[in-house]
């Protein structure tokens, strides 16, 4: 990083700096004030209240009236900074807390869900990333728009954004939601509607930039909330306050007592529906993960606010660092959840999710503990739930208003309709919360499927292979689509059993790529062979994304 950059990144490193000591203090002050008395359903309240004004202080502090920054941050966010948004962004209540749950109800999935993130990530990093930074443009449906020169493509892309996403944010809201409900003591609709008041003010008011705010202190949160309570009880029963190291331990410690003999039964989770996969379907987890993360849109996009390819693939790559401290904590956590529970009978039946958010309670740890995890957990889904609207408003404002419905309006016209377009996705996916309740969550998990199927084929190939063509981008979206969405609706909606490949156990929803993605790849390649070239200058286009050197055809684009 050159002596400008540093300058730039330094007020932002500050004010994280700052911002990661004030929630330290204030969180233990409250912890104090908890073992003096102070009322547990007090400090749950106080905990909701300080997300939610971080929130809407993180907002107005991002608030912007320029294009540019609305949609990209101006392409100026610090690689470390842009990383910790990333991360936050991804993980939501499924990272912070489904993974956890997966290993607390012994489910073998967490491994491969963990895997999937992981290699997910690197194939971001690596094949996906740094073509999206380089070609400058805003989403997906636009990359793919510029990449194959057709506003047919950019419109099927815009609609499996938007598809992808709503399912997604609209998940986020009903765990929100239930969270909030459960801290300030409200009805779940209340919560729900909290939740969506909050995830909306970010992206109303500064777009990219703010939910970069937001995310980041976001991921100062529940960092600190997840690994907090963890800390402690490593501390308590091994002595050591690094949870992975004391895993092994805690693994034995289990075994001697007769933990996996079925003295404790625990109900899996609904926010990672994954079970106890076999190899091979472990294998199509891994897959279908992969696939949807290097493809997602509210992650792909994050990218286009890094300072260029290296920086962009360098975010990422930040990203992974956090990631790893929640991947190597969760089994520990699910681990010292289940030696805790097992003192405790009266909990066997209980549902795995559950469980995870009152383990400081049942611990005994300090009081506001519980009031942490579940502060936590919000932040996480804040951060998601307002990169994910984010997606779907600047999708209807950038790619089907001024993209093909009003070609080219001024920046306030496009601004206007973006902001309009948030409040009505944001009423629309918090009133389908309310309506569907945790039904959501199925098709929720199964999104990053949905996307890897879709999205990953075109925007993978276009990006490293010159031959294919605007006929083949369309044919691989419209095949990996259809056919993830059919095996997703047969086993979740029409009761269908989940398929067993080669002797192992069913396949998941979330597996669905493993059906979709081969299908929306060989249609990209068999249709691009068969119809015509793509013209020189789409060839040069596609030169232009995979070179770092200047070129005007990418360099002049304005948004």
């Amino acid at each position: 990083m050159d002596l400008p950059e540093r300058e730039a990144s330094l007020p932002l490193t500050q004010g994280l700096i700052l911002f990661a000591a004030g929630f330290g203090i204030f969180a233990t002050v409250i912890a104090l004030l908890a073992q003096l008395g102070l009322p547990d359903s007090v400090a749950a309240i106080i905990f909701a209240l300080f997300i939610l004004a971080m929130a809407a202080v993180a907002a107005f502090a991002g608030r912007t009236m320029s294009l540019s920054e609305f949609h990209l941050a101006a392409g100026r966010i610090p690689p470390f900074h842009n990383g910790l948004a990333l991360a936050a962004s991804f993980l939501s209540a499924t990272g912070f807390l489904g993974l956890a749950s997966l290993f607390l109800a012994e489910g073998s999935g967490g491994y491969a869900v963990i895997a999937g993130w992981a290699l997910g990530f690197l194939a971001l990093a690596l094949f996906t990333a740094p073509g999206f930074r380089r070609a400058r443009v805003v989403t997906i449906a636009d990359f793919l728009a510029l990449r194959y020169g057709d506003s047919t493509v950019r419109t099927l892309a815009a609609v499996i954004t938007i598809l992808v996403t709503f399912t997604l944010l609209s998940a986020a809201l009903w765990i929100g939601g239930y969270v909030i409900a459960a801290l300030l003591d409200t009805g779940i609709e209340a919560g729900i509607a909290i939740m969506a008041l909050a995830v909306l003010v970010g992206p109303l008011l500064g777009g990219l930039r703010a939910i970069t705010l937001t995310g980041m202190a976001c991921a100062v949160v529940l960092l600190i909330a997840f690994l907090a309570p963890l800390v402690i009880l490593s501390l308590d029963a091994y002595g050591t306050p690094l949870p992975f190291l004391a895993y092994g331990r805690a693994l034995r410690d289990l075994a001697m007592i007769g933990g996996d003999s079925g003295s404790l039964t625990i109900v899996p989770g609904s926010l990672l529906p994954v079970g106890e996969p076999g190899g091979f379907a472990m294998a199509a987890i891994v897959l279908s993960l992969a696939a949807g993360i290097a493809s997602m849109p509210h992650l792909v996009t994050r990218c286009a606010a890094a300072r260029g390819t290296g920086a962009a693939r360098q975010s990422v790559g930040w990203a992974l660092v956090f990631l790893l401290l929640v991947f190597a904590s969760a089994p520990a956590y699910g681990i010292f959840a289940r030696l805790t529970f097992l003192s405790d009978p009266s909990l066997s039946g209980m549902e795995a999710d559950a469980l995870v958010m009152a383990l400081p309670a049942i611990a005994e740890l300090p009081a506001a503990m519980s009031a942490l995890a579940a502060a936590g957990a919000l932040a996480a889904i804040l951060a998601a739930g307002a990169a994910l609207l984010f997606v779907i408003g600047q999708t209807l404002g950038h790619d089907l208003y001024a993209g093909l419905l009003r070609r080219h309006p001024s920046a306030s016209r496009q601004m206007i309709a973006i902001r309009l377009f948030l409040v009505a996705t944001a009423s629309i996916a918090a009133w389908s919360a309310m309506r569907l309740g945790d039904a959501i969550l199925s098709p929720g998990a199964a999104a990053f499927a949905l996307a890897g199927s879709a999205l990953f084929p075109p925007l993978f190939l276009g990006i490293w292979w010159k031959r294919a063509n605007a006929a083949g981008a369309l044919a691989g979206m419209a095949a990996g689509f259809l056919i993830a969405v059919l095996y997703i609706y047969a086993t979740t909606v029409l009761g269908m059993g989940e398929w067993h490949l080669f002797g192992g156990s069913g396949l998941p929803p979330m597996a669905a790529g493993l059906f979709g993605l081969p299908a929306g790849l060989a249609a990209t390649i068999l249709v691009s062979l068969a119809t015509a070239e793509p013209s020189e200058e789409t060839r040069a286009i596609v030169a232009a994304i995979r070179s770092s050197a200047p070129n005007p055809l990418l360099d002049d684009r304005g948004i």
